[in-house]
């Protein structure tokens, strides 16, 4: 797991290298957002996993009546503490930094060129389906959704990295809670999706009205903060026109203001022919990972 996480880092690096553009200027690590965002995430997080961990939970239920047999992809040591904190660093901390350089850095940048929308929920799309996790795919995607506005409205991977922590961070601590009964056995069952259909339904939907609250508050601070410097002209008539540009408005990186300038040196370049080989590679391994991962699983 570590060594895929680095192997990850590496690929990201060579292939921004091979495409002659700054790591650090993609991923906006040099734009660190708001501090009223860090604050917002930490809660955005547990909304994130009170709307969306009973998913997985029951998508699995729903997968085992078909006979399709779920398997970890990974093996949390819940009595060792030493072991649980090497996990913690392998499963929290790591993917934080690999994963989001990668999925919402690099290919999130990349993605943009088309446009906000689009680039959101592709990189969502490949963020669930890189983890090769069948039963957390529209849990992992929904996540990935989140965690790529984020990224676009405040111009840097932190509040996107920040939410990865928190999301597998509070997973982790509450699989450790319920092992060592320190955690309410209804909350994880909550969580696992294993208590009553109306239950669940009901928890949910607070959750995401509370996640859409704070997402929505986000999103007005950050306008407020903008419309002090700059004002926002809609560059096309039509609502769904104007949400790509209005994105880059509030990260900050807009075309759309009073001074129309245009961003230097964030977006990727086209890749050479060396560089469309390095992302063939790269789809072959996730193919391979999808394949060694989904297949196993089925019962026949």
């Amino acid at each position: 797991m570590i060594a895929n996480q680095v192997i990850l880092f590496v690929a990201c690096f060579l292939f921004c290298r091979q495409s002659k553009v700054s790591l650090v200027e993609i991923t906006g690590v040099k734009r660190p957002p708001k501090w009223y965002c860090f604050v917002a995430v930490i809660f955005i997080a547990l909304a994130c996993l009170l709307c969306f961990a009973p998913l997985a939970g029951l998508m699995k239920r729903m997968l085992e009546k078909i006979g399709y047999e779920v398997t970890p992809n990974y093996f949390i040591p819940m009595q060792n503490r030493g072991l649980f904190a090497l996990s913690f660093l392998a499963l929290t901390i790591l993917p934080a930094i690999c994963e989001e350089t990668a999925v919402r850095g690099v290919f999130l940048s990349g993605a943009k060129q088309k446009s906000a929308v689009f680039a959101i929920f592709l990189s969502a799309a490949v963020f669930a389906l890189m983890h090769g996790n069948f039963n957390q795919l529209v849990n992992q995607f929904l996540i990935g959704v989140v965690a790529a506005y984020l990224v676009c409205i405040t111009g840097s991977i932190y509040a996107g990295a920040l939410l990865h922590f928190m999301n597998n961070g509070l997973a982790m601590i509450c699989e450790y809670g319920f092992a060592n009964g320190w955690i309410d056995p209804r909350f994880y069952w909550y969580l696992c999706g294993e208590l009553s259909a109306k239950t669940i339904i009901v928890g949910m939907c607070v959750s995401l009205s509370a996640l859409v609250v704070l997402l929505s508050s986000v999103t007005l601070l950050l306008h407020r903060d903008r419309t002090e410097k700059e004002l926002f002209y809609p560059p096309k008539e039509g609502f769904w026109r104007n949400v790509s540009p209005y994105l880059d408005y509030l990260s900050g990186s807009s075309e759309a203001t009073e001074q129309g300038e245009k961003p230097q040196g964030t977006s990727l370049r086209k890749p050479d022919k060396n560089g469309w080989i390095a992302m063939a590679i790269l789809l072959g391994m996730l193919i391979l990972v999808l394949c060694l991962t989904l297949i196993p699983g089925a019962n026949g």
